[in-house]
């Protein structure tokens, strides 16, 4: 049985676990949203999800507020 090693984590955790906080950051700054998804999929985020997160951001970058 596989256990989600992201469970629990908030999503910053998840992203600098997974080595990708500032490419993600990166992307919010520059309105990526397809980054932004591909990014969040890849820290167990289900594609629904990561896409109302991506546009969430998108429409308001300060809502991610650990930008570089």
């Amino acid at each position: 049985m596989s256990k989600d090693k992201y469970a629990g984590l908030s999503l910053t955790e998840r992203l600098t676990q997974a080595g990708i906080f500032t490419l993600f950051s990166r992307a919010v700054k520059s309105g990526d949203t397809i980054t932004m998804t591909t990014l969040l999929q890849q820290v167990n985020y289900p594609l629904d999800a990561a896409e109302a997160t991506a546009t969430t951001f998108l429409n308001d970058p300060n809502a991610f507020p650990h930008q570089e």
